[in-house]
């Protein structure tokens, strides 16, 4: 969790999720997007009060253990003002935005009749407006329909609007958040996927000891998926383009990671289509003022068709952001770091902590034909034999690591489940870890 969180601190999403324990403790859920924009959870917390001092106190905690707070650029959570204001001082350099789904639930369950005193009509009208004003592409638009809104004459809901809303526009309003990096995150849907994994697995208002259980299987099960598909990332060679792809293309497939490549390839798209032909105000070689960049920080269709337009190449990658670098990715993701064995020993009992290794994921060639049963039976025997015999020759202690490998595997083959066998290197011999899917 503090790895990932140090590689990829610049968008946190926070929310709580109830009713998962008897004891009725919420549990808050921190997450952060990765390089390959998977969600990857950095930090979770069990509260008895949702109070200033408890959440204030929870911050802090997570500051005190990660140095890289002071990097948070952007705050995904509702609009509960008490944890707003926490997160205000305790994180000054990060802009709080508001989950575009909480703020159209929070229009809907403050602009009723009674609480407005309006009509039905008038409240369907309203929310309508108001729901308009959140999806607004720009400043221009969101202003037509705030002057919607005047014009409607509807004292409560304006007064509302202009109490709660008004001044923190750049909280909720679409085109005011894409000014942040928030790599186009509008929403907690996110964490509402991981709690609704979490709901799925953990028994409903079970005790602590049940709940502890379930909660470390479930966290077991999505770093298991996690580190499935980082291991593809690593596997799959980019795949070469046919003829019409230009070599730009190419560069950046291979520079970054697939996430972050299908949203450059798309700008590319827009260029190859003419969608760019009119350069404006504010684009240069390095920096352009739309959205795309502004929040996402890599290459837009404006400033890729006005390098064209000078001359400069089109790949450039230092206008890469460093967390959609594959290299980077690579790196930092912790399936490439080697696990630790909890039962390693020195042979005198004594605990001994394997160092960093890079992994390397070996991916069996595809036969050339399709073999018979008689043939795959026959190929696997002549392999299980030399197995067999290296295996043999083993210490007790590594044939002892070598045979639960080997169960894993005829278990996984027995059930039919996918599973991932990657070879770790160093420079005193290698080790297997198995990765079951």
């Amino acid at each position: 969790m503090k790895k990932m969180f140090a590689s990829y601190p610049q968008l946190i999403l926070i929310d709580a999720t109830y009713r998962l324990n008897d004891l009725r403790m919420p549990l808050f859920v921190m997450l952060v997007v990765d390089g390959n924009g998977a969600s990857e959870i950095v930090a979770l917390w069990f509260v008895v009060q949702e109070d200033r001092r408890t959440l204030q106190k929870m911050i802090r905690i997570f500051k005190e253990h990660n140095q890289n707070s002071g990097q948070i650029a952007v705050v995904m959570a509702d609009k509960d003002m008490t944890e707003r204001d926490v997160i205000t001082v305790e994180l000054p350099n990060a802009q709080i935005l508001i989950c575009l789904f909480h703020a159209l639930r929070n229009f809907s369950r403050e602009v009723t009749m009674e609480k407005m005193g309006i009509s039905s009509d008038e409240r369907l009208a309203v929310l309508e407006v108001l729901t308009a004003m959140a999806y607004a592409r720009d400043e221009a638009t969101y202003e037509v329909h705030y002057k919607t809104l005047m014009d409607m004459n509807l004292k409560t809901v304006l007064d509302y609007f202009d109490k709660n809303w008004r001044d923190s526009k750049n909280e909720w309003v679409d085109c005011f958040k894409d000014g942040y990096s928030n790599y186009l995150t509008r929403t907690n849907n996110r964490l509402e996927s991981m709690n609704h994994q979490l709901k799925t697995v953990i028994t409903k208002s079970s005790t602590m000891v049940v709940f502890w259980r379930d909660l470390m299987i479930c966290l077991k099960s999505v770093n298991t998926e996690r580190n499935h598909k980082a291991t593809q990332v690593q596997s799959r060679v980019p795949v070469v383009f046919g003829q019409e792809t230009s070599t730009d293309q190419k560069q950046y497939k291979t520079h970054l990671t697939p996430f972050a490549f299908e949203y450059v390839s798309k700008e590319l798209q827009k260029v190859t289509g003419n969608a760019s032909a009119r350069l404006f105000e504010g684009v240069s070689v390095d920096s352009c003022t739309c959205r795309f960049w502004t929040s996402m920080s890599l290459p837009c269709h404006h400033i890729i068709a006005y390098r064209q337009h000078v001359g400069d190449d089109v790949f450039a990658p230092d206008l890469c952001a460093q967390r959609w670098k594959r290299d980077f990715y690579m790196a930092s993701h912790p399936v490439f770091s080697v696990q630790q064995f909890n039962n390693s020993d020195d042979g005198n009992n004594n605990h001994v902590d394997q160092p960093s290794m890079a992994v390397h994921v070996a991916i069996p060639a595809a036969p050339t034909r399709t073999l018979s049963q008689n043939e795959k039976y026959r190929t696997a025997f002549h392999l299980l034999q030399s197995i067999a015999s290296g295996v043999s020759e083993m210490g007790m202690r590594e044939y002892r690591h070598t045979m639960g490998m080997l169960k894993s595997v005829e278990t996984c083959i027995k059930n039919g489940d996918e599973f991932i066998v990657a070879e770790v290197v160093k420079q005193t011999g290698h080790f297997l870890s198995l990765h079951l899917r």
